[in-house]
This record gives C-alpha cells, sequence and structure tokens, in this order.
C-alpha cells in the first residue's frame, strides 16, 4: 500500500494486497488484484471538507489459482472494476460513501463468477497519540445487483443468479505510526 501527493489536495493510492485463505476445502495464497485510485480533497470550512474518489481494481490475482477451489478461495476476483467515493470529513470525524460497479464475468474454472456491484458505508475518528494515529471504523457493504455463477446442471452454458443478500458489517481498527514528516508504517 502506497500513496503519492500529487498536489497540494490531489493525491494518488496504489494497493496490492498478497491473500491467504483457509477452509474445509483447501488452501490458496498469492497476490491479490491492484486497486488504484486518486483523490481530491476540497476543503469546505477550517477542519472540515469532502474528498471525492475514482479509482480501478485490476484483475492481477489469480482467480484459477487452485482450479479445484470454489471462486471463495482464489487470489483474485478476476475482473476490472470502477470505484467511486465520498467521503465528508469535519475534523477527525469522517463518513463516506462507495460504489463499486463490478467488471464482468471471470473465468474461474468452476463458477465462472459474476459478481454485482456493491454498495459501500463508512464511518470513523481518527484519534492522534504522540506518533501513533488509531482510526476505528464501521464498514458497511451491500450488494446492490445480482451476481450469477455457472450452472453444473444444465449441458449448455447456462448462469444462475444467486440468490443471496451479501450484506457485510466489519469493524476495522487501522493503526498508523510516523516514522519521519514524509513516511509512517500503517
Amino acid at each position: 500500500d502506497a500513496s503519492y501527493q500529487l498536489l497540494d489536495r490531489t493525491s494518488i493510492a496504489l494497493l496490492l494486497p498478497y491473500n491467504a485463505q483457509s477452509g474445509p476445502l483447501g488452501d490458496v495464497n498469492g497476490i491479490g488484484d491492484l486497486i488504484i485510485g486518486v483523490s481530491q480533497d476540497l476543503q469546505l470550512k477550517q477542519g472540515s471538507g469532502i474528498t471525492l474518489s475514482l479509482g480501478a481494481r485490476l484483475a492481477t490475482g489469480d482467480e484459477n489459482k487452485d482450479p479445484e477451489l470454489p471462486q471463495r478461495y482464489q487470489s483474485g476476483l478476476g475482473s476490472n472494476d470502477v470505484l467511486f467515493g465520498l467521503q465528508y470529513y469535519m475534523n477527525s470525524l469522517y463518513l463516506g460513501v462507495g460504489y463499486q460497479i463490478a467488471g464482468g464475468r471471470n473465468n474461474n474454472a468452476i463458477t465462472r463468477l459474476e459478481r454485482g456491484d456493491d454498495f459501500l458505508l463508512r464511518g470513523g475518528y481518527k484519534l492522534a497519540v504522540n506518533d501513533f494515529t488509531f482510526d476505528p471504523q464501521l464498514l458497511i457493504i451491500k450488494r446492490v445487483s445480482k451476481s450469477s455463477v455457472l450452472d453444473h446442471s444444465s449441458e449448455e452454458e447456462e448462469f444462475l443468479e444467486v440468490d443471496d443478500d451479501q450484506l457485510q458489517i466489519n469493524f476495522l481498527l487501522n493503526t498508523q505510526y510516523a516514522l519521519s514528516a514524509q513516511s509512517s508504517l500503517f
């Protein structure tokens, strides 16, 4: 994960995860999907503003790392997605919304998954203590359109809609340590 300040209020970020999945069917690990984004901060008043973000998730991970395992075990999703975000902040408190446009059907050997789009809601508070910053967050992700997978019972190549609500509620705690004025450990 790295970010770079391009202009006074414009930054670019890059995230390349390494994923490890383990479950009753097996274990898989490897490089995940690259996420790249650009953000523009618009200050409204002293200590408050709006941040606009635009990005992409690029299919750099392998959706067939172990072809005998289903999609949820794989290192990548296998599609190129578009990401949008809007965040309002006031001093250390922030609230944001986001949307992910899923980029089509992947080539996973078992599922041939086509994910639906996702809506995201995030809220958090940044607390600075000496050289540390603590950032507890509540993150809610809701699938807003249907996903579909390969129908193995059909002789033709047909797909079934996944009838799953797929609501996630996550609690995150990000911690950052300032190494210098220009760099930090996250």
